[in-house]
């Protein structure tokens, strides 16, 4: 029988590869454990009109978890034939970054994009991070995160990143190479699209 899943997508959010398992013990230490993301469990005909509104499901789900235990959560964005677009999650451990994950992909279905979350508030957690940044660029793919203040960001391939430094309360603070602002993700509107930030009670 013919397996319905023709590939299987490893990020390291340092690393990805297609159908190639990549050397993880370059990656540090604390994120050695690949995290196998799943296709969010749906109706057969239910799914999310569009990449964007796969990412602000995935995130508003997802994101008031990561905040209050620091922990990232991770997947990928699939669009498949049948005209559904889906997404897959997986987790990481509290304080672990970046985190290794695989998205598996269905035969018709192709990989859109990449999501994830920042944790709890910290120094520079509203950028992407250089791992992000190089997984983007690598599979020519856009990566979308939230943060801990709920603004969603994308990073596109080839887009401008940093090394440089930057000023911040009157002190030099050196970036990591590869570092990038990304763009804010807005609504058709022009406005910011906002996610949430807290449980709900």
């Amino acid at each position: 029988m013919k397996s319905a899943y023709r590939t299987t997508y490893q990020v390291a959010l340092v690393f990805f590869s297609i159908g190639l398992s990549l050397p993880l013990a370059a990656a540090p230490a604390h994120s050695s454990d690949l995290v196998k993301t799943q296709i969010e469990q749906l109706a057969p005909e239910a799914g999310y009109t569009d990449v964007i509104d796969a990412v602000v499901e995935a995130a508003n789900r997802y994101n008031p978890d990561s905040i209050v235990h620091n922990r990232e959560h991770v997947g990928g964005i699939l669009v498949c034939t049948d005209g559904r677009t889906l997404f897959t999650h997986g987790v990481g451990d509290p304080d672990q970054a970046p985190v290794p994950f695989s998205v598996p992909r269905p035969s018709h279905c192709r990989l859109a994009a990449l999501w994830h979350t920042h944790g709890a508030r910290g120094d520079f957690k509203t950028m992407f991070s250089a791992a992000d940044t190089h997984s983007s660029n690598s599979i020519g793919r856009p990566i979308y995160m939230v943060d801990h203040t709920g603004t969603l960001r994308v990073f596109e391939p080839g887009a401008k990143t940093s090394g440089r430094q930057r000023r911040n309360n009157k002190s030099i603070v050196r970036l990591d190479e590869g570092v990038a602002a990304g763009k804010i993700v807005r609504n058709q509107s022009g406005e910011r699209i906002k996610i949430r930030t807290k449980l709900s009670n």
